[in-house]
């Protein structure tokens, strides 16, 4: 936020960037079938990887000034925003001032950005950072052996951390819920769901799903068999 920004409590207008699942890597780790293996298969990572990432407002990522540290979001046409230029139509004149003052009492001038911006002024840049935790895989297939979809994918997802913190008597804050697309052991697509440990490093708790899982999946099972009669998102 520009230090020169006011504050005000105007929530008529607000404004969110879209936030995206990470994406996760569980490099190495082995599946295991389940019982039925037509059913699907699993597997669990003490060190996965996950790659948290945002592409701005409008999937443009973000105009980023090199010499101030100004980022703000590419308009959805790849356009500077207003932040940068005076003048949207015309992308010009570049007019922003420094994000914070100088050391020589000038923060009221233009930064030196705009008149470098050739290489100041980066566009559709893409920002992310890489945790690692504990993960858990799980790739299920439905009754005729096809994978199942992207909402089922993380249904199951939802149901089973709330089974798993249901046991553990933790929050469900504590586990992070995810869906992304993988490949079957066919090469077929498909989507995983997966759980994470949302502390850093791990905690120790999604670790414990493999032993579990029998009990975890009955209990996500019956979760589902929800009395609300919801033909869609389930707010019960």
């Amino acid at each position: 936020v520009d230090i020169r920004d006011k504050p005000h409590n105007d929530i008529s207008l607000p404004q969110y960037i879209p936030v995206r699942d990470p994406l996760i890597a569980l490099d190495g780790a082995d599946w295991m079938p389940l019982p039925n293996p037509a059913l699907g298969r699993y597997r669990s990572a003490a060190h996965g990887s996950l790659f948290h990432h945002s592409a701005g407002l409008y999937n443009q990522g973000y105009a980023l000034c090199l010499r101030c540290g100004l980022a703000d979001s590419m308009l959805p046409d790849g356009r500077l925003p207003s932040t940068f230029v005076e003048n949207v139509e015309k992308q010009k004149p570049l007019i922003h001032k420094r994000l914070r003052g100088g050391r020589l009492n000038d923060a009221e001038k233009l930064c030196p950005g705009n008149d470098e911006a050739s290489w100041a002024i980066q566009r559709n840049v893409r920002v992310g950072v890489v945790t690692h935790t504990e993960v858990f895989e799980l790739q299920l297939h439905d009754a005729d052996g096809k994978p199942i979809d992207r909402i089922a994918a993380y249904t199951v997802a939802v149901a089973l951390r709330r089974a798993l913190c249901g046991i553990l008597g933790i929050e469900e804050t504590e586990i992070g819920a995810a869906v992304g697309a993988s490949r079957t052991a066919h090469r077929e697509a498909a989507y995983s769901a997966y759980l994470y440990d949302t502390a850093t490093g791990g905690a120790g708790y999604v670790s414990q799903i493999t032993a579990r899982l029998p009990e975890l999946l009955r209990q996500a099972r019956a979760m589902l068999d929800c009395p609300h009669g919801c033909d869609a998102a389930c707010q019960g």
